[in-house]
């Protein structure tokens, strides 16, 4: 059985004198606000055809007498699409839900300035590390 996965890319950092990683991040914004699960609930017919795209192409790019590796087939269209859902915050408009770091337009790089003058930014898109480290991938 192939397993789709959505997760990041662990990356280390340190904001406000505290360290994490993205991965840290991406449990508590999962558990918290369900993100991905949303965005699965609402692009799982586009993530199929883009899952169905990537393998047909990756066998045709295959010589016949090679044997597919499936150890882990990455989907690059799946962080586009994912990107795509948090700047237009798509999450919001879906669940009514948002942030308070997102409606004040806090930004831990530089608290005084907001994303888009409006006093607001999109919700999860803080530093870009969340948004940016996010992949979807295939195992068998």
């Amino acid at each position: 059985m192939t397993t789709l996965h959505l997760g990041v890319t662990d990356i280390a950092y340190t904001e406000d004198g505290q360290s994490t990683t993205t991965g840290d991040v991406a449990q508590i914004l999962e558990k918290n606000y369900g993100v991905m699960q949303v965005f699965f609930d609402l692009h799982g017919d586009e993530i199929a055809s883009q899952i169905a795209a990537k393998l047909i192409g990756t066998m045709q790019d295959k010589d016949n007498s090679t044997a597919l590796n499936m150890r882990e087939l990455v989907i690059p269209e799946i962080h586009a699409l994912f990107a795509e859902y948090l700047e237009t915050e798509e999450y919001a408009a879906t669940t009514g839900i948002t942030t308070w770091a997102a409606l004040e337009g806090h930004r831990s790089t530089n608290k005084s300035v907001t994303a888009n003058g409006k006093g607001t930014r999109p919700a999860f898109v803080d530093s870009s590390r969340y948004k940016d480290s996010m992949k979807g991938w295939l195992t068998p």
